[in-house]
């Protein structure tokens, strides 16, 4: 028998991949702000999470609720920016985790959340690991502390996205670019450590999470993350390129980007060894295969 799976943010680029993932197996109810017309496995419901309003018929029509909802980060973090961030993400799973648990049969829960709410350290980091104080750290504190308040009843499952690689959108949406001018460069340093994971693990990672149900925080990233300059040096061979500019200063990005540049500049190296060890398999563990796949044409 099919699962029923609703998607609240299931438009974006992680939504689309765990769609495509799910594949024929499920049917997939995606919150909308606005009505859609659907396809054959896919179908749309009016929510306003700013005002607390969802469909609770088709809640409990659902084996699994999967929340992406949120504003992009990779915005200038003005003051009115920086609130929407916050509060999409709050009213968001407030949302779902109020009509939850108004619920008469038990649902998974699998609600998001990022690794920018460890601290900045170039140690590994696990999911035990202390939270840090940045503001990203205190969107996820937040995020995380709503979803928390689902009842026992059902089962919770946070994954901790890393950065996710893609040919659609995401972290490479923007360097990308770049990089196929010969424009790439390390920044910063080049040793801060980025955690990284592509698109379609992370679908696959939401998928497993939801067919095994396997309660917890995982990080959601790849078993091999790489410092900035090696990153950039596997990028400029996926397309092809040179890697020969200096360093872009950290002091340059602060004045271009302001706050915001603390995604680039800040270092986290995250472990995935909590979920392989559940039984998850990867198909792209190292960035150059990563890479290399996402830019073989």
């Amino acid at each position: 028998m099919k699962q029923t799976i609703i998607l609240a943010g299931g438009s974006g680029l992680i939504g689309a991949a765990i769609a495509r993932s799910f594949g024929d197996s499920a049917n997939i109810v995606i919150l909308s702000r606005s009505e859609k017309t659907g396809s054959a496995n896919i179908s749309y419901a009016k929510w306003n999470p700013k005002k607390g309003e969802v469909d609770q018929a088709v809640l409990e029509s659902a084996d699994v609720v999967i929340n992406l909802a949120g504003e992009s980060v990779n915005q200038r973090w003005t003051k009115t920016a920086k609130a929407g961030i916050m509060d999409s993400r709050v009213h968001a799973t407030r949302t779902l985790v109020e009509g939850l648990n108004r619920c008469s049969e038990p649902k998974i829960f699998i609600s998001a959340s990022a690794i920018g709410i460890y601290p900045d350290t170039q140690q590994w980091v696990s999911e035990d690991t202390n939270v840090g104080d940045s503001f990203l750290a205190e969107v996820c504190i937040a995020w995380e502390s709503e979803a928390q308040k689902l009842n026992a009843t059902h089962t919770l499952i946070i994954p901790r996205i890393g950065m996710v690689l893609s040919s659609k959108g995401g972290a490479l949406d923007k360097l990308a670019p770049l990089f196929k001018l010969g424009l790439g460069s390390p920044i910063g340093s080049g040793q801060q450590w980025q955690s990284w994971i592509h698109v379609e693990d992370l679908a696959r990672m939401f998928v497993y999470l939801a067919k095994n149900s396997k309660a917890g925080i995982y990080n959601a990233v790849a078993p091999e993350p790489v410092t900035n300059k090696s990153f950039g040096a596997s990028l400029a061979k996926a397309v092809k390129r040179w890697y020969i500019l200096p360093a872009v200063p950290a002091f340059v990005l602060r004045l271009v980007l302001g706050e915001m540049s603390v995604i680039a500049l800040a270092s986290n190296r995250v472990g995935s060894d909590k979920i392989r060890k559940q039984g998850f398999e990867y198909l792209y563990s190292d960035i150059d295969t990563a890479l290399q796949a996402i830019y073989k044409k």
